[in-house]
């Protein structure tokens, strides 16, 4: 195995591992988005529905 062969296997396991960063970024960003989702539909609910207003905003909190 040559020296451009060892840099070759570097540079693809680097550009794997930025892959595997920005995977893992969105995964985080999604998972935060599903948390806005669900307090924005029981703050919705809420409007529609006084009378759950408490066990709604709870449960999207959790």
């Amino acid at each position: 195995m040559t020296s451009e062969d060892i840099a070759r296997e570097l540079a693809a396991e680097a550009d794997l591992a930025l892959s595997v960063e920005a995977l893992a970024r969105l995964a985080a960003q999604i998972g935060g988005l599903r948390a806005s989702v669900a307090k924005l539909a029981a703050l919705d609910l809420a409007e529609r529905e006084p009378a759950v207003t408490f066990t709604a905003l709870e449960d999207a909190d959790a």
